[in-house]
Parts: structure tokens; C-alpha cells; sequence
């Protein structure tokens, strides 16, 4: 009864991923084993009892390694959502930047236009440059 659960032990031990393993069902297996564990322990059966206990201990690996796969993967979305709002912050702040700079560099020409789409309110998002009028 191990054999079977072996492979999805190994999946779930190298690869991160856990899509299509439900912890409830292996969860309910553990609870089908421990019931079938007293049985056999009432009537004496210890070999049965070994056996199932085995294939409950098997249970519950693979039932905390998907849970544990599952909260990983949970909390990997969550990341990818937070550093996806940060990086586009950090594009902004570093536009702005940019920005900043480029028009220290055109002060020193005589005069300076603005190139691109003028706003009434600047942002640090809207493309803006400036070029030299001379």
C-alpha cells in the first residue's frame, strides 16, 4: 500500500508545484486508516494493523507535503503580486529620476523645448522630454 503513494511523495518532495493533489482526500485517507488501525486492534489483527498503519503514515506525508506545497504556492502569487506593484513604483521613481536629469542637462542650453505630450500637471509616469533649441 506504500508503493502507490511513493511516486506522489517524490513529486511532491522535488517539485514545487502541487497542482492536483487535494490535501482534504489525503486528509480523509489518514482518518480512513486510523479507523481501520482501532478495528484491527480490537479483533487482534496485528499484521493488517502493521500494514494500515504504514499506509497511514504514507497518508499523512504526502497530506503535509501538499498542504505545505500549497501555502508555497499561495504565498509565491502573493509575492509576485507585491514585487510586481513595487517594480512598477521603482520604474516610476527611477522616470522621475531620469527625468530630473536629463532636464539638468538641457539647462545649459540657451533656450529648451518640451518634446512630447504636455500636461497641465506633470507626472512622473508621462514621457517627457526636452530637447535644445538653439
Amino acid at each position: 500500500m506504500v508503493g502507490n503513494r511513493l511516486p506522489q511523495i517524490i513529486k511532491l518532495a522535488r517539485y514545487p508545484g502541487a497542482d492536483g493533489v487535494s490535501v482534504g482526500a489525503w486528509s480523509l485517507g489518514v482518518l480512513c486508516s486510523s479507523t481501520w488501525m482501532v478495528y484491527y486492534v480490537g479483533f487482534h489483527l496485528w499484521s493488517a494493523c502493521t500494514a494500515t498503519a504504514s499506509s497511514g503514515a504514507a497518508n499523512v506525508t504526502v497530506a503535509l507535503l501538499a498542504n505545505w506545497r500549497h501555502r508555497q504556492g499561495r504565498e509565491d502569487m502573493i509575492r509576485e503580486v507585491v514585487f510586481a506593484v513595487k517594480f512598477r513604483i521603482t520604474r516610476r521613481v527611477s522616470e522621475n529620476y531620469a527625468f530630473r536629469r536629463s532636464a539638468k542637462n538641457v539647462s545649459t542650453c540657451s533656450s529648451a523645448t518640451r518634446v512630447g505630450d504636455p500636461s497641465r500637471s506633470p507626472k512622473s509616469w508621462v514621457n517627457t522630454e526636452w530637447a535644445c533649441v538653439e
